[in-house]
């Protein structure tokens, strides 16, 4: 899998990196890498209701970003976004 090209103003300064995907994950895993440092974690999770029964139907997914200090977590859909055109 290649890597996917990101690039992107946050608080006023801009970003360019890529988001790798994480080899051997399970599920759809990234990594958001700037300047070749490890900025963040964008992964497909499980975002079901809870109560209900595990029948396909009720399973639903969303993208989530997260990193150690908050940065870019507000990015989210961008970056969920970027690797969904990647593989289209």
């Amino acid at each position: 899998m290649k890597e996917i090209p990101v690039e992107f103003d946050y608080q006023g300064k801009q970003y360019k990196g890529y988001l790798s995907p994480v080899s051997g994950a399970a599920a759809n895993v990234y990594t958001l890498n700037i300047d070749n440092y490890y900025r963040g974690q964008l992964s497909l999770v499980e975002d079901s209701l809870p109560g209900l029964p595990r029948d396909p139907e009720n399973i639903k997914y969303k993208w989530r970003f997260t990193s150690q200090n908050g940065m870019f977590e507000d990015l989210t859909d961008y970056f969920a976004d970027g690797v969904m055109a990647w593989y289209e």
